[in-house]
């Protein structure tokens, strides 16, 4: 069966699978959705079990709304500049 998305916010939505669990409670994968240049976009944010929550897809949208407004930093979540990104682990290889 699918499972429906569950928005929480503007831009902030969660789903929660029937096959995966956290403790006893169903696992959440967390996204962003935004609207730039005519497009919808999608962007994971996360599993709750691996540290994703509804303030850390808050803290992402907001960090990239300023960014569209000043026009510096990453334009999306999926840009080299979030390495470090909301989950707080490297997801680029060292290069050292």
């Amino acid at each position: 069966m699918a499972t429906e998305w569950v928005a929480v916010g503007k831009g902030i939505r969660y789903r929660e699978p029937d096959s995966r669990k956290h403790g006893k409670r169903p696992d959440r994968y967390w996204t962003i959705v935004y609207k730039r240049d005519g497009k919808t976009y999608n962007e994971a944010v996360g599993w709750w079990s691996q540290g994703a929550s509804q303030a850390q897809a808050e803290e992402l949208l907001a960090q990239l709304r300023q960014n569209w407004r000043n026009g510096q930093g990453p334009q999306s979540g999926n840009a080299g500049g979030w390495a470090d990104g909301p989950r707080g682990t490297s997801q680029r290889a060292s290069t050292r």
